[in-house]
């Protein structure tokens, strides 16, 4: 019986850590995309940088 609750961990061990890689990783590409289009915006607006952040 501790073995099939030592799978059932296990498991859900696996499903946070891809759960939680996952949503870095979306961040990490949110930040990038800002990073990209804030400057193109500002331009795009004529309107400082700083006035879009």
């Amino acid at each position: 019986m501790t073995k099939f609750f030592k799978e059932s961990e296990n498991k859900k061990s696996i499903t946070v850590l891809f759960v939680v890689i996952a949503m870095t990783f979306m961040a990490i590409l949110d930040s990038s995309i800002i990073n990209v289009a804030l400057p193109v915006l500002a331009s795009e607006l004529n309107v400082s940088l700083s006035s879009i952040e």
